[in-house]
């Protein structure tokens, strides 16, 4: 059975008839033909059309699509209605449909109304064709207008000024866009303004007699307006946006957000976010509050799925890989040690991530893009997810969580530097304020820790049955739940695994003086036991060792019968100057003492310069004088008297030693065997003499007799 306004088509033909009207009880049906804009209803035998569908000639089309305006302007609606009233009393008599009658009919009625009779067999043939009802007759303004650009003795004419709007022409066209592409859009302070102003300059000028370029009159150029119609007619705002700003800026401001990260992870524990920021407030120093040290350095670590912070790290370290292996560290570190340790009350369900680390980590192009993020992969099984530049977007928990801590304790934390007041002159002076210290400052980071974890998330998409069961979305909660419903049991790993994990390795070696690191030696009561440095007499060999490049106090030692053990090696005393720093100090400590023993090299050979210079001749005077006193001498002659010659010149010498301040010595030496004479005897000494009367005396004094006469 067919019904009002069915659509039928031809499958011999295409052709696509409208049921417009159908009378059962004379048999007859009226169908109107969509593919005729000049076509007028036409009957036919109802039981022919009827047959000819069952027969299949005539299918029931059902992919005619709507012509009707789904949200009509008030202009559109109020031309529907005029066109409405206007064919009313026509629509009411069904002689409409014959063609004996229908001219007659829009006759009277074109002349009651004022109207052309074409406006109303228009109106018809959108009633018929649209569907049959007022919505039918919405003017298609969509369709209105030139396709191509260009317009023809168009546009409002000008309100103050007497001028011919000027029409746009194809030429008008390449002219924009060549201005838009090569001015516009390839420079991101270049304005629509500007660029049209160009456009006027280059294209719309002349140059007069005198040979100043002038402009064209007003009415001989295109106008603003138009110039921006265009513009905005051709180039779609993304386009606009990535060719001026950049594809990174557009996807990280501009981009659809047609989903969310919260979705696409699975459950807790898929996903940590980790980044790391310049905390907003001024630290003191330990030893003294009047000292000021500048900003710390914050790092936080984000559960994707529940919000939940898992981590941490307060430091004067810099961004960097070390400070993030505290973070990452501080996952598994003792929760009861770390909040007696800054005075917190310790409660453990305030720590339910404990020790679970996830499948991956996410950061952005900093310091896990470094190859010593690959312990992580190696050591712990966790890929590391490095995002785009310029791509805050994709750990947004993170990146408003600095904001969501830092913001909750501006007022009463003195110190706090609001970020706004940045770079504004004769503004408060803030490092007035400040007076924490920076463990105090963990003290409050930690408290803003737990109680973040502890509030319910404004914008948590939380889903429809924990709304209807009065659950908060709180971080501690959705854990919790997270893991009942999909995660399961998560596997922790141990503080002491995570440590030997992030920590760098490498080869010492051992050797007589201790176990070698760079500049530094150590030693351990194992390797004591075990004759390492005895050993090590035969020859140098490597063992492999962890240590933590910010300070050269200790380093682990890997125990090679047992894979999973280790030995504690502290510094020697050796190096007692290198406690307390940190490899780099001592490499820069090293490469400085480098430096200085190669300045010295060359500072002693000056010196050995300038002692050559000063023997030289003395030795080529000696060496001469030589030849000439050996002068026929042979070598064995020249020492032949080789003892009596050397008593002589140590006779000399003493001579000239034992002479006093302000006495002259002999001008030339004693003849050769003058021997000095007994000291003459006095009386005192003549006693002394008589009471000598043992061997021992007796040696003594022949002694001293031989040194004086130089034997």
């Amino acid at each position: 059975m067919l019904f009002l306004n069915d659509v039928l088509e031809h499958k011999a033909s295409g052709a696509k008839l409208r049921v417009i009207h159908a009378n059962y009880a004379a048999e007859e049906i009226w169908l109107y033909n969509l593919g005729d804009d000049l076509a007028f209803p036409k009957m036919y035998d109802l039981h022919e059309i009827e047959a000819e569908v069952a027969e299949g000639k005539l299918v029931l089309f059902e992919g005619q699509k709507s012509n009707q305006v789904i949200a009509p302007s008030a202009a559109a609606i109020c031309q529907r209605d005029k066109a409405y009233l206007r064919i009313k009393p026509l629509l009411a008599n069904l002689d409409i449909f014959a063609p004996s009658e229908r001219n007659r009919m829009v006759e009277i009625r074109a002349a009651e109304i004022g109207c052309a009779k074409q406006t109303l067999y228009e109106d018809l043939r959108n009633w018929w064709r649209n569907g049959q009802n007022p919505n039918a007759l919405l003017p298609k303004f969509d369709k209105r207008g030139s396709k191509g650009g260009t317009t023809a003795n168009r546009g409002r004419r000008p309100k103050y000024l007497n001028y011919q709007i000027y029409q746009i022409t194809e030429e008008d066209q390449r002219i924009f866009k060549a201005a838009l592409e090569n001015l516009f859009l390839k420079n991101d302070l270049m304005t629509l303004r500007a660029c049209y102003q160009r456009v006027l300059e280059n294209r719309y000028s002349y140059v007069d007699g005198e040979g100043e370029s002038c402009l064209k009159a007003v009415g001989e150029y295109p106008s603003e307006q138009q110039f921006r119609y265009f513009a905005k007619k051709i180039l779609p705002a993304e386009t606009v946006i990535r060719k001026r700003k950049g594809d990174a800026v557009f996807e990280l401001e501009h981009r659809p957000k047609l989903g969310s990260l919260q979705h696409q992870t699975y459950t807790v524990g898929d996903a940590y976010e980790i980044d790391a920021t310049i905390a907003d407030v001024l630290l003191v120093s330990r030893r003294n509050r009047a000292t000021i040290i500048g900003k710390p350095t914050l790092y936080l670590v984000f559960d994707r799925k529940s919000w939940l912070i898992v981590g941490f790290y307060v430091g004067l370290e810099a961004p960097s890989w070390p400070a993030a292996m505290q973070a990452i560290k501080s996952i598994s570190e003792d929760k009861a040690e770390l909040c007696l340790r800054y005075g917190v009350p310790y409660n453990s369900a305030d720590w339910p991530a404990h020790g679970v680390y996830p499948k991956e980590f996410i950061a952005d192009r900093g310091e896990l893009l470094s190859t010593n993020s690959d312990l992580l992969v190696e050591g712990l099984n966790i890929v590391v997810r490095n995002l785009p530049a310029q791509r805050a977007d994709h750990k947004p928990l993170v990146e408003c969580g600095f904001k969501l801590l830092q913001r909750a304790m501006a007022d009463s934390v003195p110190g706090y530097i609001p970020p706004e007041s940045f770079g504004k002159r004769q503004g408060k002076h803030y490092d007035q304020d400040a007076c924490l210290n920076l463990d105090e400052f963990t003290t409050i980071i930690l408290q803003s820790i737990i109680r973040f974890n502890r509030s319910p998330r404004e914008n948590y998409i939380w889903p429809a049955e924990n709304v209807m069961n009065g659950l908060q979305p709180i971080p501690l909660d959705i854990w919790h739940l997270e893991i009942r419903r999909r995660a399961g049991a998560l596997a922790r790993i141990p503080e002491m695994q995570v440590r030997f994990a992030l920590l760098p390795k490498m080869k010492a070696t051992v050797t007589r003086e201790g176990i070698r690191l760079g500049a530094c030696y150590y030693s351990c009561p194992e390797a004591l036991q075990r004759g390492w440095m005895v050993a090590a007499n035969r020859g140098e060999f490597p063992v492999d060792v962890t240590y933590d490049r910010r300070q050269v106090d200790t380093i682990y030692v890997h125990d090679k019968q047992h894979a999973n053990q280790f030995f504690v090696a502290t510094l020697l005393d050796r190096c007692s100057d290198y406690r307390g720093l940190s490899f780099m100090e001592v490499e820069a400590i090293e490469f400085h003492r480098e430096a200085l023993r190669q300045k010295g090299e060359h500072i002693t050979r000056e010196n050995l310069l300038q002692f050559h210079q000063k023997i030289d001749p003395l030795t080529r005077q000696a060496k001469a004088e030589m030849r000439q006193a050996a002068k026929g001498r042979t070598r064995s002659a020249r020492k032949k008297d080789i003892v009596k010659d050397r008593e002589n010149e140590r006779r000399e010498q003493r001579q000239q030693e034992a002479c006093l301040p302000g006495t002259t010595s002999p001008e030339r030496p004693l003849p050769q065997g003058t021997a000095f004479p007994p000291l003459p005897p006095t009386k005192q000494s003549s006693d002394v003499m008589h009471n000598l009367s043992t061997d021992r005396d007796a040696r003594r004094r022949q002694k001293y007799l031989e040194m004086l006469n130089g034997n």
